[in-house]
């Protein structure tokens, strides 16, 4: 026969898997969604808005007007207005960032309450 602590510990156990196993999920998804909201349409290519990106679009912008960019399929995409390019990217950057970061915030909210915060 079985100690009844060690079936309340068996099932303690796989419920806080069971919420570890949520709580990444939901970390994945939130991460995912961040990574598709990088992505930004601008004069015909697709971009990625990242620190990589703005970094070499600012570079560019203190040597040369227009700009050529190259896009995620690696074509170069001429871009008129650098500065409204950058608002772009770093608009999307930010308000991505901020989402993302609301989401873990929640999902870390969570992990607290159910006392998972040290594993």
């Amino acid at each position: 026969m079985q100690n009844p602590m060690e079936l309340g510990s068996v099932e303690q156990t796989l419920e806080r898997a069971s919420l570890l196993s949520l709580m990444n999920d939901r970390r994945r998804k939130a991460a995912s969604v961040f990574n598709e909201r990088l992505v930004v349409g601008y004069a015909g290519g697709l971009f990625r808005a990242d620190s990589n990106t703005i970094a070499t679009a600012r570079t560019l912008m203190e040597i040369t007007n227009p700009l050529i960019m190259i896009d995620m399929n690696d074509n170069p995409i001429k871009i008129e207005d650098g500065a409204d390019f950058m608002r772009e990217l770093t608009g999307v950057l930010a308000e991505a960032s901020a989402d993302y970061h609301r989401a873990i915030e929640e999902i870390n909210v969570l992990r607290t309450k159910e006392g998972l915060t040290n594993v």
